[in-house]
């Protein structure tokens, strides 16, 4: 496994998400635990330590399914990140509610990461408030221990995050954003990545696949990149401009199967081809540029045609 330096902790490249885990009955409350626990256990044998869960996730089941597969590893072996949903009006009432259920649903007795979870630019005047004792609470309880290192993760504008760091820059470690070759193309990542590094903040990435869209492209596109890597796949080419980014400390993948998760860990887990070169970057952003290009003729197209009837 490949690993990143954060301040005193090694953590893996490859970041385990539970927003996807499997399921019963297509049902997504209905956490397949048994699965689940298969999953952990083999991530942890093969050097994932890295693990992430939020309030909302599989309508709420996720952190109690993690925390209890977790539970069979020693503490110390695993890092683990859950988030305010500070997206919630009335929850934002009741930090200390949220918090205390949080600890207990995992099982733990503090997070390693916490996160201000989805600040956006419809809530980042409730976040910036300083009437609102969320935030206050969390840096509290950062000091306390019970957060080791407190971080945000963002869907927002440039200006949402200046906003956001220049209220509380000074506590806040990390940030985790969706981070993609095809959101790269359209500059709207680079240029977040760009201000968040400038503020000394590193990068957690998420949706490295677009949720699954990059690892379906047209067989045209595959075969270029075929023929720079014969032995990789599209989701590899996708995985591996995520972690390609410097300031990109882990790449957080949901993971729905044990199948999945192999084949996550083997693409972090390579050395010398695990990022690609300047060239290689060229022409993955050359492909999504042309698939942007498409997607906006597709879409002229049928307006033109709604026009028409």
């Amino acid at each position: 496994m490949n690993y990143s330096t954060f301040k005193d902790l090694k953590i893996s490249k490859l970041g385990f998400g539970s927003m996807r885990l499997p399921s019963m009955e297509n049902d997504i409350s209905k956490i397949d635990e048994a699965d689940l626990t298969m999953m952990v256990d083999y991530a942890i044998k093969h050097g994932v330590n890295y693990f992430d869960t939020a309030w909302g996730y599989h309508d709420g089941k996720a952190a109690e399914a993690l925390g209890r597969a977790l539970s069979h590893h020693p503490r110390k072996s695993y890092l683990l990140a859950n988030k305010f949903p500070g997206y919630n009006k009335e929850l934002m009432k009741n930090p200390e509610m949220v918090f205390e259920k949080q600890l207990k649903d995992c099982n733990v007795e503090y997070f390693d990461f916490y996160l201000m979870h989805d600040i956006d630019d419809y809530n980042v005047k409730d976040y910036t408030d300083l009437n609102n004792s969320a935030v206050r609470y969390f840096i509290e309880m950062k000091n306390e221990g019970k957060i080791r290192h407190l971080g945000f993760s963002t869907f927002g504008s440039v200006d949402t995050i200046n906003r956001f760091l220049d209220t509380y820059g000074d506590n806040i470690e990390f940030c985790q954003m969706p981070l993609n070759y095809m959101l790269w193309a359209m500059r709207k990542v680079k240029r977040k990545v760009e201000i968040i590094k400038s503020r000394g903040v590193p990068i957690w990435a998420t949706e490295p696949l677009d949720r699954g869209k990059l690892a379906n492209i047209s067989d045209a596109r595959k075969e270029v990149l075929k023929m720079m890597r014969p032995d990789d796949s599209v989701a590899e080419w996708a995985f591996r401009f995520a972690q390609s980014v410097t300031s990109v400390k882990t790449v957080i993948s949901g993971m729905s199967n044990i199948n999945h998760l192999i084949e996550n860990i083997r693409i972090f887990s390579e050395k010398e081809r695990g990022y690609l070169n300047s060239k290689e970057g060229a022409v993955l952003l050359g492909i999504a540029l042309d698939m942007l290009e498409e997607l906006r003729t597709n879409s002229r197209a049928l307006v033109e045609k709604k026009c028409t009837k």
